[in-house]
């Protein structure tokens, strides 16, 4: 049980300090399931090898996924700033023909395993 002097310290939230925090605790659930998804797929490790990024269409024939489903994934990696694409982002990229690359950072942080800022591999 916590105490009420612990709980007379705390600093009682709005509403709308509430809704931020489920915000990004909500996006933080699902920025993980972006970077296992892409880890254990192997889809970071291929597009950081892809000298000039690759379309969606040819990450999913690599990783012999769906293009539907690849699409999906790199548009939330891009939502959380794991992957680039080009500025003008129409929703939607059914015929996969949208190019995503990594840059240096992101690389090294979500594709490069040894790397002191490596964070995969969970």
């Amino acid at each position: 049980m916590c105490s009420t002097a612990a709980q007379a310290k705390k600093k009682e939230m709005n509403a709308g300090e509430l809704v931020s925090r489920v915000v990004q605790d909500v996006s933080g659930a699902m920025g993980v399931q972006v970077i296992y998804i892409g880890d254990k797929l192997g889809l970071f490790k291929m597009l950081a090898e892809a000298k000039d990024g690759m379309t969606s269409k040819a990450l999913a024939e690599k990783a012999k996924c769906h293009i539907r489903y690849v699409e999906t994934w790199c548009q939330a990696a891009v939502a959380h700033s794991f992957l680039e694409t080009e500025t003008s982002f129409d929703v939607g990229s059914p015929d996969g023909s949208r190019r995503y690359w990594m840059t240096a950072a992101q690389k090294e942080v979500l594709a490069t395993e040894g790397a002191r800022s490596f964070q995969g591999g969970a």
